[in-house]
């Protein structure tokens, strides 16, 4: 039984950060010196979000030049910090009981166990000859740890981010996502790249009916979404033996961020700051959230919590309502499936920051 998900996270972020963040590009490489304090909208940028499993008012940001903020009051009030690494962190994970897990560029992967106030670098990850950046972390119903990033590295760890394996074959291509559906794990990657393994051992390809790139993949039950480059959209009814393209309109915008509720409906974003919800529980078919966050931004990555949003652009945390089950319905007509939502600012204007 899938773990009880933390408040649901949108990434955005200008394209610039979004192409650092695919696993795509050539890493960076920058020297300076730890973070200071300075509003959301100064020099840094923040990649990844982190919310504790415990208390979803425990948040983390991790982002440009190792640095973390941390927020222990949903939001209102951050404090800075810094994980010792100047390479750009790229995603986290909250394990609880103060537990924080980081990946980044240079295949860095940084553990705090309090609550983010010290870190240390996991010793003897693997590595690539060539590149390494994990950009995705996630942790499995069971507990594991998955990283994934270039050069083919899938990474998981059984023992809470204390040491990681790489599980299959590396190659020269990326993994951009890792997600868990009822009988298995699933890997998504460049070029339409599928493999699945029922016990995280044993691994095989699966042919896409797509050869775009991959971003994102969430199952719940045995209802499961990816997303890719050229607004791609997959759906599986059946834990991904089948998966199926939903057409889209030919102005969807990459998709590089998807995820699912209890339900089957998933809320899938991408370029243009654009925001999509998909619902299995009907036929499916996409629907346009009306709203939307600033047309520069990219969200690259959502998780959801009932009807709950919580939403980090490049330059501030934003926390969002879906009230989707309330305003629209299969009986609504096709042209009026637009969804609202009521956009909050988290400590945007004024932040307060020690």
């Amino acid at each position: 039984m899938m773990r009880r998900r933390v408040s649901r996270v949108v990434v955005g972020l200008t394209v610039l950060s979004a192409l650092l963040l695919t696993g795509i590009y050539a890493d960076f490489k920058p020297s300076i010196t730890p973070p200071v304090d300075e509003p959301f909208a100064g020099r840094y940028r923040y990649y990844g979000l982190a919310v504790s499993p415990e208390n979803s008012d425990q948040i983390w940001l991790v982002g440009s030049y190792g640095q973390v903020r941390i927020s222990d009051d949903g939001g209102e009030h951050w404090r800075s910090g810094w994980t010792g690494t100047h390479q750009h962190l790229q995603d986290a994970v909250a394990l609880g009981n103060g537990t924080v897990v980081a990946v980044g560029n240079g295949g860095d992967i940084l553990r705090s166990e309090d609550s983010g106030q010290t870190w240390q670098a996991v010793p003897g990850v693997p590595s690539s000859d060539i590149e390494n950046k994990l950009v995705r972390i996630r942790q499995a119903p069971d507990g594991a740890l998955w990283a994934v990033g270039v050069m083919g590295a899938a990474l998981v760890s059984r023992d809470e981010g204390r040491s990681f394996t790489q599980v299959v074959a590396r190659e020269d291509m990326a993994w951009n996502d890792v997600g868990f559906s009822e009988n298995g794990i699933w890997l998504v990657g460049e070029f339409g790249r599928l493999s699945y393994s029922p016990d995280g051992y044993t691994w095989r390809s699966v042919t896409a009916p797509v050869s775009e790139s991959l971003m994102a993949v969430d199952f719940r039950g045995p209802y499961g979404v990816i997303a890719g480059l050229n607004g791609v959209v997959l759906t599986t009814e059946d834990s991904g033996e089948h998966w199926t393209r939903i057409p889209v309109d030919s102005a969807t915008p990459a998709l590089y961020a998807a995820a699912m509720d209890e339900s089957g409906e998933a809320i899938l974003g991408g370029a243009l700051g654009q925001l999509f919800t998909l619902d299995h529980r009907t036929h499916p078919f996409l629907r346009t959230l009306d709203g939307r966050l600033a047309p520069a931004d990219v969200v690259l990555d959502v998780d959801l919590r009932g009807r709950d949003l919580v939403a980090l652009t490049a330059s501030h945390p934003l926390k969002l309502s879906l009230p989707m089950r309330a305003r629209a319905s299969s009986d609504t007509p096709a042209g009026e499936r637009q969804l609202r939502f009521d956009r909050q600012q988290m400590a945007a204007r004024s932040p307060v920051i020690r």
